[in-house]
Parts: C-alpha cells; structure tokens; sequence
C-alpha cells in the first residue's frame, strides 16, 4: 500500500507541476474516516474521492485539500 500511496503524490505532483512549485508528501495515513480531522468544520476543502482497480482489486483513496491552500493558485484553474 506505501508504494501506490508513493506512486499517487508523485503523480499528483506531477499533475500540478505546470500550476506551481508545490511538494506532496504524505504526513499521515487513516483508514478510518471518522478519526481524520483535518480541518476545522467550517474551513472550506476540496474533497477528491477516486477508485484504482487493478484486475479484480479495487482500492478507494480520498484526497481532501484546504481550499486556501490552493487558492493563490485558482486564476491558474479556470
């Protein structure tokens, strides 16, 4: 599982390259949903669920982001 984990924020930064100088890494893993708390209830995020399958195993990962820190970056999405 730490070498997919490895492989998605390479891509990911890979994928955000041409927007900024960002660096991903992973701080800490949760496979239980309710024990994250990433930011306070209010704070707004972007929240990114997606699904790998590789043959017959699917795995599901959730990526969530502050907003703020991909808001000096925003004029660069639309």
């Amino acid at each position: 599982m730490g070498r997919l984990i490895d492989r998605a924020v390479e891509h990911l930064g890979d994928a955000w390259r041409n927007l900024t100088d960002a660096k991903f890494e992973v701080m800490e893993t949760e496979s239980n949903p309710h024990l994250v708390n990433i930011v306070a209830p209010t704070e707004v995020v972007i929240f990114i669920t997606y699904e790998r399958k590789r043959g017959s195993a699917a795995a599901t990962m959730s990526m969530c982001i502050p907003f703020n820190a991909i808001e000096s970056v925003l004029g660069k999405l639309a």
